[in-house]
């Protein structure tokens, strides 16, 4: 090398001074690729640590989180991204995969595990960008904090807005106004599973096979459209008019023609959504004013001799119709039906000053905008309207997947719901908060879910392209939950600016400040029917508590000054206090079918079936004057002769040892033997004179 450098200045001795110069540039270019070279051999070492012992959940302020910190040696340029795995043992398995972008000497990163893993493992995974040093393995401590488990209210600090969370159950019967202590303020006697309070008291109601309603503070129904067709949400526009989505049935024949790959559709085709505007008249009709469907706006590349054949990549403002049919055609997805849900939109939201439509699609893990001042005519074209785009996708935002612009590692929105504006006056008004719920199928599952906060890229009522899509929008504000959450759940923002966060099939309602702090946390004690569990139990069955949404209003809203709430006074608590805590864990269904199958077994025999009932005595089924409970002595007995009794014996001990009041007393005891009682002197006595006796009771009393 030093060779070389002096026959180039000889050389530059006698040349001229242009091409010295050309001559020195070529060498110094050509010694920083030597040295690029050099630095490329030598891969930045990535190590993570993370804390030895992790606090059980919901002691922290994030639940089900640790931070750990990457350590990149040497520093990279631009940051670097590092994939890690975490992986976890205990009563549930735990195993995703994340990754930090490390653009300084370290980076802390929050991993998120579910609440029944014991320990977990955090370890880098090798990549040809870095090499690995140590990995980090944390003990989750046992147990889970009792803040963050069972039905009612378990944190209600100062910093919670003031007001009131309207609340049902999805499959619940009624909906209640809740105060911040968890007590029941205003009930309406109306299942719908959403519902919104309007500014003159009205609630209405509508969700997937219900009719859309508009019920009056005192419980009458102001309007009703019957419809069969109706899922997922309504809003009610300032005309008057109702908007909501509505779903449209297309033949498997037709569905191929518009270019459905066959080999992806079942044998009744395709239900694809539509939008759909109602305008009231009476307290039942109405007519269609406006309408869109996701249908006029298709395009595919699957069969050049089929409809809405195209280039996807080139289209970003239309829908690829075999996205919707053959990327979610996944055994594991719950809603995989036939007909088959094209595009599964979950939430509609309506911006007056744009006179544009935001929507949500769970299947494609997207957020649309579509304009809403188009005819019907128009929306159902590629023209017309304040935009000149008729009904075709104004912005799209979440899966690039989805338009062939982009790949998995782009996707930033999973099975999400609830996009909408927030609402004039609100911290973030005019920016975008949306539940991202961190789960799809199929292949992906994050560990978490979000409430993300969006600024879109808008221009007027245009929205700014990138490349063959469209340009990002802004993240301001993002709250990370412990678990991902498979479906419902929604995020608001609150005039005190917080946000409440609904985890549906959690039955969890939070309320976090923009620091992330939770302030308020529920669990919804609202089960199917007119079901409510006590406080601090769990529902027996599964999704017995989900809950779609929850909103809350402040003290000072239109609409709960409309209304009569209960005075406080005489105000109880919507999750029942227990009113002891031997609760009975056999249920009486149970209890029955054993009564049933003993009969079976032994209908001439009187005094076992008497046995029976005196089990039923035993669990508050069955009253009876003369019967006493059955006892755990003999349940024990029983059980020799038929191991169905296992569930009635364990039950009677626990409640014979932990509960005395509620334990069969024992037998009368034998009726007390009067003492003989005795005297004896210890010397003769005499007249005036001193003397000791001994007194004897036989037996001693």
């Amino acid at each position: 090398m030093r060779l070389a450098v002096v026959r180039t200045l000889l050389v530059g001795l006698v040349l001229p001074l242009g091409l010295l110069m050309l001559v020195v540039a070529a060498f110094v270019e050509a010694a920083a690729s030597i040295q690029r070279q050099a630095q490329a051999q030598t891969l930045p070492m990535v190590t993570v640590s993370c804390p030895s012992v992790v606090a059980a959940v919901g002691a922290e302020d994030v639940p089900g989180s640790v931070e750990c910190t990457f350590a990149v040696s040497p520093p990279p340029q631009g940051g670097l991204t590092v994939r890690y795995e975490v992986t976890g043992v205990g009563s549930r398995s735990l195993g995703y995969q994340q990754s930090v972008v490390a653009a300084a000497a370290s980076e802390t990163d929050s991993i998120y595990y579910l609440s029944e893993a014991t320990e977990i493992t955090v370890r880098i995974v090798a990549d040809s960008a870095y090499t690995v040093g140590s990995t980090s393995e944390a003990t989750i401590a046992v147990g889970t904090s009792s803040l963050y488990t069972g039905a009612g209210l378990h944190v209600n600090e100062a910093e919670a807005l003031d007001g009131y969370t309207l609340l049902t159950g999805a499959y619940h019967n009624q909906f209640y106004l809740i105060d911040n202590e968890g007590r029941k303020a205003y009930s309406w006697d109306s299942p719908g599973g959403l519902g919104k309070l309007l500014d003159s008291g009205n609630l209405i109601t509508g969700h997937t096979g219900s009719n859309v309603n508009e019920i009056s503070p005192n419980g009458d129904k102001a309007y009703e459209h019957a419809t069969n067709d109706q899922h997922h949400d309504l809003i009610k526009l300032a005309n008057g008019n109702f908007l909501f989505i509505n779903s449209e049935y297309y033949s498997r024949a037709d569905s191929i023609a518009a270019g459905a790959d066959s080999a992806c559709l079942g044998s009744r085709g395709l239900e694809v959504d539509s939008i759909v505007e109602i305008q009231p008249s009476g307290s039942t009709g109405g007519q269609v004013v406006w309408k869109w469907n996701v249908w006029d706006h298709l395009i595919q590349d699957h069969d050049s001799s089929k409809a809405n054949y195209g280039t996807i990549k080139d289209h970003p403002e239309l829908i690829d119709i075999n996205y919707g049919v053959c990327q979610i055609r996944d055994g594991s997805n719950g809603f995989l039906k036939d007909p088959h849900h094209l595009t599964h939109l979950n939430s509609i939201d309506y911006n007056t000053s744009l006179k544009q439509i935001l929507i949500t699609s769970r299947h494609f893990s997207e957020v649309w905008v579509i304009d809403h001042s188009t005819t019907t005519q128009q929306a159902a074209s590629s023209s017309g309207g304040d935009s000149d785009m008729g009904g075709n996708l104004l912005y799209r935002y979440g899966n690039p997947r989805t338009h062939d612009n982009g790949s998995k590692s782009d996707q930033r929105l999973f099975f999400p719901h609830n996009a909408h504006w927030i609402p004039s006056g609100l911290e973030g008004a005019g920016n975008v908060l949306i539940y991202n719920n961190g789960h799809e199928h199929p292949g992906f599952l994050r560990s978490y879910a979000s409430a993300d906060e969006l600024a879109l890229p808008s221009s007027g009522h245009t929205y700014l392209r990138a490349g063959s899509g469209f340009m990002q929008p802004t993240l301001l504000w993002s709250h990370r939950l412990a678990e991902h959450t498979w479906i419902m759940s929604n995020a608001q923002r609150l005039p005190n600016g917080n946000t409440l966060i609904t985890e549906g099939n959690h039955a969890r309602v939070s309320e976090v400040t923009p620091d992330g702090d939770v302030v308020w946390h529920y669990i919804s004690p609202l089960a199917r029917g007119d079901e409510i569990i006590e406080k601090g139990a769990s529902p027996s069955g599964f999704g017995d508590t989900w809950v779609y949404r929850a909103y809350k209003y402040a003290t000072n809203h239109a609409g709960i000054a409309a209304l009569t709430l209960i005075p406080v006074a005489e105000r109880e608590p919507l999750a029942p206090v227990p009113v002891n805590q031997c609760t009975v864990t056999v249920t009486s269904d149970d209890l029955v079918q054993l009564v049933r199958h003993y009969h079976d077994l032994n209908k001439s025999k009187s005094d076992y079936n008497q046995n029976w009932f005196r089990v039923l005595i035993a669990f508050a089924v069955e009253t009876s004057d003369t019967l006493e409970p059955f006892t755990a002595a003999e349940a024990t007995e029983a059980e020799k002769i038929w191991d169905g009794w296992t569930p009635i014996l364990t039950e009677l001990k626990r409640r014979e040892a932990q509960c005395p009041s509620e334990a069969t007393p024992v037998s009368n005891p034998p009726p007390p033997v009067t003492p003989v009682v005795s005297v004896s002197a210890g010397s003769d006595v005499t007249e005036g004179s001193a003397a000791s006796f001994t007194l004897t009771a036989n037996p001693a009393p």
